[in-house]
This record gives structure tokens, sequence and C-alpha cells, in this order.
């Protein structure tokens, strides 16, 4: 798998967020990770926040 995976813009209804469940069109971006997961947009925003927080916390 090439370093950086590549992002997947709208259109079929098949694929979907490995993690929230919300189907391509759902979404402004999905980015293919490996063996068949992906992440929307919109589940990174929200990891980076998480991350944010506890770096706040430390």
């Amino acid at each position: 798998m090439p370093k950086h995976a590549h992002a997947v813009r709208r259109g079929a209804d098949s694929l979907r967020c490995s993690f929230c469940g919300k189907n391509k069109n759902a979404v402004d971006k999905l980015i293919a990770g490996p063996k068949g997961v992906f992440i929307c947009n919109e589940c990174v925003r929200l990891c980076d926040e998480i991350l944010e927080e506890e770096l706040l916390d430390e």
C-alpha cells in the first residue's frame, strides 16, 4: 500500500466509513485504508478533536 492512501470522493453507495457507517454519499470524503477499511472526513475530524483534548489534559 502506498505511504498515503488516496481519498475517495462522493459516488456510489457501496462504500461506507468503517467507523460511523455513513455511506460515501453522506460525507465529503472517504479515505481508503488497508484491506477495505475506510474512514470519512467527519471521523478524522472527531479523532483529531479527541487527540487535541488528550494532549491538553497531559
